[in-house]
């Protein structure tokens, strides 16, 4: 059961990430595409650590 719980966890960062990916498209000015970057570095960054935590 913790297996599938780690691999939703994944499922939803990368879905998350692909949001924020999306967004960067839809971007009004610089303000909107910063945050969308900053964002996409929060979930790769949670993603690393919630593998790292499954590695350990």
């Amino acid at each position: 059961m913790r297996e599938q719980s780690h691999l939703d966890a994944i499922d939803a960062l990368n879905k998350i990430a692909a949001l924020a990916s999306a967004a960067l498209y839809l971007h009004v000015g610089e303000k909107e595409e910063d945050l969308a970057l900053e964002l996409m570095d929060i979930v790769l960054k949670t993603a690393r650590r919630a593998v790292e935590v499954k590695d350990a």
